[in-house]
């Protein structure tokens, strides 16, 4: 799963024959979907719409990247769409990107699909950068520690 949108990635999908993308963007960045890559513009709208509407394709991409069974997702927590990116079209706001987080780090401990979370896309300021990124890294702090302190011992079955 991708929330920003980088062309190189469908040409892996291409010739790679394993490897899935899905992504969920506001700028195209080149990116048109093809083989194996899911590609999701969101357009401009309301700022609380656009959230949403957000929300549920980063949860639609994820459920179809479950569906193909992965041995494991890599996630690019991209930053760009956040508000104070000056390149941002979505204007996302910092709990938006938290929430995404949460919900796909929580996901994949749920369903026991072992993830590698990637921090990218980020062009506002560097304080900005940091706060994003270190909220993403409490995100799967959390989760994990959750996760650990609630499974049963011999068992794949997570509880959250």
């Amino acid at each position: 799963v991708q929330t920003c949108a980088l062309p190189i990635s469908e040409a892996f999908c291409r010739i790679i024959p394993n490897l899935h993308q899905a992504t969920v963007f506001g700028s195209r960045f080149g990116v048109r979907g093809g083989v194996r890559s899911l590609a999701v513009k969101i357009p401009k709208s309301e700022e609380r719409e656009s959230e949403q509407i957000y929300i549920d394709a980063v949860d639609d991409a994820l459920r179809h990247l479950f569906d193909l069974a992965p041995d494991i997702l890599l996630y690019q927590a991209g930053m760009d769409p956040h508000v104070s990116d000056p390149k941002s079209t979505l204007r996302l706001s910092t709990e938006t990107l938290t929430r995404r987080d949460r919900w796909v780090i929580r996901a994949c401990l749920r369903v026991g699909i072992p993830l590698v979370v990637i921090l990218a896309g980020a062009y506002q300021k560097i304080e900005d950068i940091v706060r994003l990124y270190g909220n993403t890294l409490q995100e799967a702090w959390i989760a994990v520690n959750e996760t650990t302190v609630r499974a049963s011992p011999g068992s794949l079955a997570i509880s959250s």
